[in-house]
Protein backbone atom coordinates (compact mmCIF):
# COMPACT_ATOMS: atom_id res chain seq x y z
CA UNK A 1 0.00 0.00 0.00
CA UNK A 2 2.86 2.36 0.81
CA UNK A 3 4.37 1.78 -2.65
CA UNK A 4 1.12 2.77 -4.33
CA UNK A 5 0.92 5.97 -2.27
CA UNK A 6 4.49 6.85 -3.21
CA UNK A 7 3.80 6.13 -6.87
CA UNK A 8 0.63 8.24 -6.76
CA UNK A 9 2.51 11.13 -5.14
CA UNK A 10 5.20 10.84 -7.82
CA UNK A 11 2.63 10.94 -10.63
CA UNK A 12 0.87 13.93 -9.07
CA UNK A 13 4.20 15.77 -8.84
CA UNK A 14 4.84 15.06 -12.53
CA UNK A 15 1.40 16.37 -13.48
CA UNK A 16 1.86 19.62 -11.58
CA UNK A 17 5.31 20.19 -13.08
CA UNK A 18 4.15 19.72 -16.67
CA UNK A 19 2.35 22.90 -17.66
CA UNK A 20 0.83 21.95 -20.97
CA UNK A 21 -0.18 24.93 -23.13
CA UNK A 22 -3.90 25.29 -23.68
CA UNK A 23 -5.14 23.97 -27.01
CA UNK A 24 -7.19 26.89 -28.33
CA UNK A 25 -8.28 25.24 -31.60
CA UNK A 26 -11.50 23.62 -30.28
CA UNK A 27 -12.44 26.86 -28.48
CA UNK A 28 -11.96 28.92 -31.66
CA UNK A 29 -13.94 26.45 -33.79
CA UNK A 30 -16.69 26.15 -31.17
CA UNK A 31 -16.91 29.92 -30.80
CA UNK A 32 -17.14 30.37 -34.55
CA UNK A 33 -19.95 27.82 -34.79
CA UNK A 34 -21.80 29.47 -31.87
CA UNK A 35 -21.52 32.90 -33.51
CA UNK A 36 -22.74 31.45 -36.81
CA UNK A 37 -25.80 29.89 -35.14
CA UNK A 38 -26.61 33.13 -33.29
CA UNK A 39 -26.21 35.08 -36.54
CA UNK A 40 -28.55 32.76 -38.45
CA UNK A 41 -31.18 32.98 -35.69
CA UNK A 42 -30.91 36.79 -35.60
CA UNK A 43 -31.19 36.93 -39.40
CA UNK A 44 -34.40 34.90 -39.49
CA UNK A 45 -35.92 36.80 -36.57
CA UNK A 46 -35.21 40.16 -38.21
CA UNK A 47 -36.60 38.96 -41.57
CA UNK A 48 -39.95 38.02 -40.06
CA UNK A 49 -40.37 41.42 -38.39
CA UNK A 50 -39.89 43.34 -41.67
CA UNK A 51 -42.62 41.48 -43.57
Amino acid sequence: MQDKKAELAKLEAQNTNENKPTNWTPWIIGGGIALLVIGIIAYFLSRKKKE
